[in-house]
């Protein structure tokens, strides 16, 4: 039994339930009955409680852990998982013990203590496995959310669904025979349009429509249609019907596919009024109604239209200037909350202010984890979350704090892909490289109040021992 800050007691034992009491009431919280009132438990067999704040943590027999927030009334229920293996290790639980660093010490029937350490960063990972119930392929080149249970990862081998709920994967496969082959061909890019459609841009096979129940609408190359290349690198739309697509070596199109409009947009060296490379990588329609368009060693264009509905582009490369872009590769685009729009290169990161038309770049040294920005989220607190080969990097704007997160925090090892992250609509964010999937929601990445003391054992000066205050 113990008392929580509001004065209540909480009773518990095996064989007779959870009970609260207060002065005013006795009123049972958990039961053995009960399973049609949502905030009650089922469980009986109580091993131990523990209270962490305004967290009531219950351990059972053989069904886990349950941790029950005392001021909602709603509970999380914790069991093994044999796909997570930051689960708990068996559902047998003894006892448990939160330390002065806020960790759980958990103490199971037959597989040890587990340690449950709030402040170590819960980076979640998806990869093959042995078993046939992993990704088709390591290497996620894609990333998209159609709808809250069902993820969609792009790689090498094909599309793989995930479902955030159950932790269930499964591979896409078309209903057209004819096009069976897509069932094996990953895709560059992917985009859901307004009618619920998805788009899918592939290395050397063009561009799919395909319906919400998996049938191929069309397919658009260099043989029917306006297409100058079959590589699909990237795709955007305004946000109604006009998409744009970002080709390797064939330049950039519009399609209205409402009313099947195409226009072509091309490299022209002779008036320099076209796009400046016809080598594409990334593309961003931002909230001027202008289009970022990212080249491979070009430098960035953006296209705009002037007040008689003119289109214009121009160009920004690297020429060395400290106000200026610090790549002519582009990888990513994001524009955040505070109208900078943030443009990742091969050699860092960029912020382009809008009104003076200027870049400030940011570099490993200023906090990044490498030079390639291969992709940039925002979160719901206006954080940007940005991934480059060797890790993640969460930048607080207003302060210009940088955070960076690696391996040993638990994110994938491997590099991160251009192209390959999502923010779904729950807030998770999603980054995807050469060893699966990394995925997280930024309110579960909390700093350790606790930062362990740095102590000084032993000196040595040429390998020998030196004691404190001898010269």
């Amino acid at each position: 039994m113990l008392e929580d800050q509001n004065g209540t007691f909480w009773l518990a034992a095996a064989g007779i339930g959870f009970y609260s009491i207060n002065h005013t009431e006795n009123k049972t919280i958990l039961q053995k009955q009960g399973p049609e009132e949502t905030n009650r438990f089922k469980y009986n067999d109580v091993t131990d409680l523990v209270l962490d704040s305004d967290k009531l943590w219950i351990s059972f027999i053989d069904e886990g852990i349950v941790i029950y927030n005392i001021n909602s009334k709603k509970y999380k229920h914790y069991i093994n998982s044999k796909s997570d293996k930051f689960s708990l290790s068996e559902d047998g639980i003894r006892n448990m013990y939160k330390d002065n660093s806020g960790r759980m010490w958990i103490c199971t029937n037959s597989s040890g203590i587990d340690v449950y350490d709030p402040y170590y960063k819960p980076f979640n990972t998806i990869t093959t496995n042995d078993c046939g119930t992993g990704l088709a392929n390591s290497n996620i080149t894609s990333i998209l959310e159609s709808s809250p249970d069902k993820i969609w990862f792009g790689n090498y081998s094909g599309l793989n669904w995930f479902n955030p709920f159950n932790g269930e994967i499964g591979a896409f496969h078309t209903s057209n025979p004819v096009h069976i082959s897509l069932n094996t061909s990953g895709p560059e890019c992917l985009y859901r349009d307004t009618d619920h459609n998805l788009w899918y841009g592939t290395w050397d096979r063009g561009l799919y429509k395909i319906s919400p129940d998996n049938k191929i609408l069309s397919r658009y190359t260099t043989q029917n249609s306006p297409l100058k290349s079959n590589i699909i690198c990237h795709i955007t739309s305004d946000g109604n019907t006009k998409m744009y697509f970002a080709t390797f070596g064939g330049g950039l199109y519009s399609y209205d596919y409402k009313n099947n409009q195409w226009e072509t947009f091309l490299q022209d060296e002779k008036s320099n009024k076209g796009i400046s490379y016809n080598t594409l990588q990334v593309l961003m329609y931002d909230s001027r109604q202008n289009l970022w368009i990212g080249t491979v060693g070009k430098g960035l264009d953006i296209m705009s239209k002037d007040a008689n509905g003119n289109i214009n582009f121009k160009n920004y490369q690297d020429t060395g200037d400290s106000t200026g872009i610090n790549g002519n590769t582009v990888l990513s685009f994001c524009e955040d909350s505070y109208g900078n729009v943030w443009i990742g290169t091969s050699n860092g990161l960029n912020r382009f202010d809008p009104g003076t038309g200027t870049f400030k770049s940011f570099f490993p040294e200023d906090g990044l984890t490498d030079n390639p920005v291969m992709g940039i989220v925002e979160d719901n607190d206006k954080n940007l979350w940005i991934s480059t080969i060797r890790g993640i990097t969460k930048l607080n704007i207003p302060t210009m704090k940088f955070s960076k997160y690696t391996v040993l925090d638990g994110i994938q090892e491997g590099d991160f892909l251009i192209r390959s992250f999502c923010k779904t609509k729950s807030g998770h964010i999603y980054f995807g490289g050469t060893n699966g999937v990394t995925f997280f929601h930024p309110d579960e990445i909390v700093e350790n109040p606790y930062p362990p003391k740095i102590e000084i054992t032993s000196f040595k000066i040429f390998n020998e021992p030196v004691k404190f205050g001898e010269k």
